[in-house]
């Protein structure tokens, strides 16, 4: 079978109208399908498509293709995904991280180089941090640019799978070899298990800047977005009824655990950013802003913690 032989037939097996997932881009999942099995980019694909795939790696092409016509995700498939110019070990225990994240990382980055950029270092807490994406691009990038001496981050998450998902991917990304690289650096890292700031390890601590991507879609909308086979766990997308259940503790929570002119930012999305606004500045926090997304949706909400951050005492949880 060769590359051409083989892309054609399973554009015929994913645009199936028999099918009850239909792909949208049914070129592109195959491309990288083949570009994973072969280890080549998708020029190679076009300009060698008559090369043998042989037996054992069309079977394995033949495999994807049927985990993708149930609408499984490509990254799934592949267990990986690109963020911020990093590959993501990723399965169904975790968010496959999205485009609009990386404007929370934007953010993160422009406000530890403007508001801490005199401070030789630099505190960082990931909450809700699935894959560990965000904490890993902020701090990824921090290092490579030598913005501090020293930079703490502890990225927190409920799910002990999530949690051994996001160990792997700081483990690959931050520490080894040919990273950016914490090997060579006084900076650390920490992964801890917990419902938001319920965990003993958060207690007496203090962060500059807390950034999170927490569960905020509608509870209705989330049986929506599942129902297309994605299988992205329900537990890192279900926000409750209005999608502000875990957003609501952790804002009228996190106050005690920011610096003085600390920041604490959010991806809240479309469907709740002028409440979670609204709960920012009920609870104390100032300067709030939105950020929107490249479609001009409200993506990212920000606050910064008042100078009587101590006046504030942590609500259980």
């Amino acid at each position: 079978m060769t590359i051409r032989d083989a892309r054609k037939k399973a554009y015929s097996a994913l645009t199936d109208t028999n099918l009850t997932y239909s792909t949208p881009s049914p070129f592109l999942d195959i491309d990288c399908f083949l570009m994973k099995l072969l280890n080549v980019d998708r020029t190679y694909l076009i300009a060698r498509d008559d090369e043998n795939l042989g037996e054992d790696l069309y079977d394995r092409f033949l495999h994807m293709l049927e985990k993708r016509k149930t609408g499984l995700p490509v990254a799934y498939i592949l267990q990986e995904k690109e963020f911020w110019g990093l590959k993501f070990y990723v399965n169904e225990s975790v968010l496959i991280p999205k485009s609009d994240t990386e404007i929370l990382v934007e953010q993160a980055l422009l406000c530890a180089k403007k508001d801490f950029s005199k401070c030789s270092g630099f505190t960082l807490l990931d909450l809700c941090c699935g894959s560990g994406c965000a904490g890993i691009a902020i701090m990824h990038t921090l290092l490579q640019d030598k913005v501090f001496k020293f930079i703490s981050c502890t990225a927190s998450d409920i799910s002990s799978e999530a949690l051994s998902i996001a160990k792997i991917n700081y483990k690959n990304l931050l520490y080894a070899s040919d990273s950016a690289s914490l090997k060579d650096s006084y900076s650390e890292t920490e992964l801890v298990q917990s419902d938001l700031f319920s965990s003993p390890v958060f207690l007496d601590r203090q962060f500059d800047l807390i950034v999170s991507n927490p569960p905020y879609v509608p509870s209705s909308m989330t049986d929506e977005l599942l129902m297309d086979g994605r299988s992205e766990p329900r537990l890192a997308l279900d926000g409750g009824i209005k999608g502000l259940d875990i957003l609501e503790r952790l804002i009228k929570n996190a106050l005690p655990y920011l610096k003085k002119g600390g920041t604490l930012m959010l991806e809240t999305g479309e469907y709740n950013a002028y409440e979670t606004a609204e709960l920012l500045r009920s609870s104390g926090f100032t300067n709030i802003e939105h950020v929107k997304d490249l479609a001009g949706q409200n993506r990212v909400v920000i606050g910064k913690s008042p100078d009587n951050t101590d006046d504030f005492l942590p609500h259980t949880g």
